[in-house]
């Protein structure tokens, strides 16, 4: 179920009418169902290997915490293999089978074709920090098997995160949650915030990148240029809306998930971007690899190899494919770079006597910042490394070759669509600039006329210009496929 379908939000009115009434021990039942509803709705042979997993966890946990027969560290390894062993199965078997082939210099490599479980990489992360708490003895092993399953399967946050991690939502599901009229409120305006962003901007902005990545050799370096800004946008909005959308789910029936973005594209570094971007994947990296590595500790050579030891992981994380590589490593290495000359540059900030909060000096940082990340994400969106060095080709030939005189309105979105999603996107910008300030954010909650008319002008939005019919279908959320 997509969170903006008609089956979607009559499965939450519905969970959330019977959710109040019950006792403790029938809100988790509920609860379970609910989530092993909402996830087996697409395949439900996916609930079978989801069951799977949640043992596997459960028991490896426990044999962790008992130290059975003394090997804490083979029950962490065995319970780790087994979480991560079906995520290589399902994601990467034909990947490397493919690189096998190459080497062996096979003519055609054999491929086993299997569908990829939805959300597959995301609860198999958590399990994996789960398991390593409990390891690490800074949570307990789950006894009740009831909410360990309620944890790995905890249908806000399933299918694309926030990663949630054991020792912050595994107590959540101790207590029975009360009804509580102001957190159903901040749910409901959260919920509508990150649909409005789907359904007004992003449904939309997907017509423009679909159309330019489908036929590159079709269009100008002008018009490419636009889809690749556009692209960034586009990834940053959709996965940030899900995040809004299953936070406020969650606080709707009275639990917390962790935010998952802080104003990333305001970042005056790359090191910056990614501590605002997907911060419950970053977090999960840095604590569960970095660290472990040897993060920041030794020679600087060291450090710089585990960064982009992370990198090139987190690229591979998101699909099985040398662009995904090339993105994970590009973003490592620009990061090892900031480090490198960092001295440097604060030097040449001192001799020009450049203050470091000048505004001019803060405006070209974010905008070099957004144009790397930009250029990155051709490799993240490309179908293959040869049609990202295509666009990207083209773009720079624009310095030789002008611009292009074709209409930015031949890659599918009408004149009226474009303005709409530039127009929506300003309340959008508004919200990110406060939170790179750090300003609090809005509370409209408490102020009855204010949270009226804050949500019914997102509702009316959605009703008039929200993506429908035909080549504005609703489209899956990007991180889906990871």
């Amino acid at each position: 179920m997509i969170f903006t379908s008609s089956e979607f939000l009559l499965f939450l009115l519905i969970t959330i009418s019977l959710f109040y009434f019950m006792t403790s021990l029938g809100q988790r039942v509920l609860l379970l169902a609910a989530n092993y509803v909402f996830y087996m709705w697409m395949k439900p042979v996916f609930g079978l290997l989801l069951l799977a997993g949640t043992i596997v966890t459960y028991l490896a946990a426990r044999a962790v915490q008992n130290r059975v027969l003394g090997l804490r560290r083979t029950w962490l390894a065995a319970g780790i293999v087994l979480m991560l062993g079906q995520l290589v199965l399902f994601k990467y078997a034909d990947f490397f089978l493919s690189g096998l082939g190459w080497i062996l210099g096979w003519e055609s490599s054999p491929e086993l074709g299997l569908l990829l479980p939805i959300g597959i990489s995301f609860y198999s992360f958590a399990a994996t920090g789960y398991l390593i708490d409990v390891y690490r003895g800074k949570t307990e092993a789950e006894r009740n098997f009831l909410d360990c399953a309620l944890f790995l399967s905890f249908f806000p946050s399933i299918l694309s995160g926030p990663i949630p991690r054991g020792r912050e939502l595994l107590p959540q599901f101790k207590q029975r949650h009360a009804f509580d009229p102001e957190s159903l409120r901040r749910g409901v305006l959260r919920f509508t915030w990150g649909a409005a962003k789907k359904m007004v901007i992003v449904d939309a902005l997907a017509v423009v990148v679909n159309t330019a990545y489908a036929a590159p050799d079709d269009y100008t370096g002008g018009q490419l240029l636009f889809a690749v800004i556009v692209y960034s946008l586009y990834i940053y909005l959709d996965f940030s809306s899900y995040s809004d959308m299953a936070i406020g789910v969650a606080w709707m029936l009275g639990f917390q998930l962790p935010e998952n973005f802080a104003a990333p594209y305001c970042a005056r570094t790359v090191q910056g971007f990614w501590r605002g971007w997907h911060m419950s994947l970053t977090g999960w990296f840095r604590e569960y690899l970095f660290f472990p590595l040897g993060g920041s500790r030794g020679p600087k050579w060291r450090t710089y190899l585990n960064i982009l030891i992370v990198f090139a992981v987190s690229g591979l994380w998101h699909g099985a494919a040398i662009t995904f590589m090339i993105w994970g490593v590009l973003n490592g290495a620009c990061q090892v770079i900031g480090r490198l000359t960092k001295k440097p540059r604060d030097k040449l900030k001192r001799c020009l006597h450049i203050r470091e909060n000048a505004p001019v000096l803060a405006a070209v940082q974010i905008f070099l910042v957004f144009a790397f990340v930009t250029a990155a994400w051709v490799f993240f969106r490309a179908e293959s490394a040869g049609q990202a060095m295509f666009i990207i080709k083209r773009i720079l030939l624009i310095l030789r070759d002008g611009f292009g005189g074709e209409s930015i309105l031949k890659l599918g979105l009408s004149a009226r669509r474009l303005v709409v999603a530039a127009v929506a996107m300003i309340p959008v910008a508004v919200e990110d600039v406060r939170k790179a300030r750090g300003a609090s954010p809005w509370k409209l909650e408490g102020k009855p006329y204010r949270y009226c008319i804050s949500l019914a002008v997102l509702l009316a939005v959605i009703a008039v210009f929200g993506a429908y019919g035909e080549g504005f279908d609703q489209s899956e959320f990007v991180y889906f496929k990871f």
